[in-house]
This record gives structure tokens, C-alpha cells and sequence, in this order.
């Protein structure tokens, strides 16, 4: 499996998540952080795919499939849209997402 390092900083945040998530889905989750980290990344990353498409739960459920089946060809396809401008309409959330980490 892959290593990720993290800063000391993320870490202990993550940690005292781990409560929220263990909250969240009504039991706990894992005794390892890295776990929690992997769960965290994971709807990370579906909440970056989905926040940019207008509200449609088959449209979402489509969208995630692709990802879950082919990662790499829907990541790709949204990186251009949003790079060429075409993804005027996804400015928004992606305004949002950089507030997220200033």
C-alpha cells in the first residue's frame, strides 16, 4: 500500500475528526488513523466530483461509477473542462474549494 506523509498538524486534526466520522456513521470506525485518513480522501474526492454537476441523483450515481470504474479517463476529462474555461459554471465550487484551504 502506498505511504502518504501528512504534517503533525493535519494528523492531530484528523484524529480529533475521527470522533465526527465515528459520530457520523453510528460506530467506529477503526483504531488506526490511517483509516480514517482513506475515508477522509475518499469523500473528499467524491464531494470534489460531484460539487461542479447540477443536482441529479442518476447524473451523481453515473458520474461516481465512472470514477469508481475508470478513474483516470473521467479525472482527465474533468481536469480539461475545468482548465479550458468550458467549466465557467464550475467556478463556484471551485472558489469554494480554494477558501477550503487558505
Amino acid at each position: 500500500m502506498p505511504r502518504v506523509t501528512i504534517s503533525k498538524e493535519v494528523a492531530e486534526r484528523v484524529r480529533h475528526f475521527s470522533k465526527v466520522i465515528d459520530a457520523v456513521i453510528g460506530e467506529k470506525l477503526s483504531d488506526k488513523i490511517d483509516d480514517y485518513v482513506e475515508f477522509i480522501l475518499e469523500i473528499g474526492m467524491r464531494k470534489m466530483i460531484l460539487d461542479p454537476l447540477p443536482e441529479s441523483k442518476e447524473l451523481e450515481m453515473t458520474i461516481l461509477a465512472m470514477f469508481e470504474d475508470n478513474p483516470e479517463y473521467l479525472c482527465d476529462f474533468m481536469a480539461r473542462v475545468l482548465t479550458k474555461g468550458k467549466g465557467e459554471k464550475f467556478k463556484k465550487p471551485v472558489e469554494d474549494w480554494l477558501k477550503a484551504y487558505e
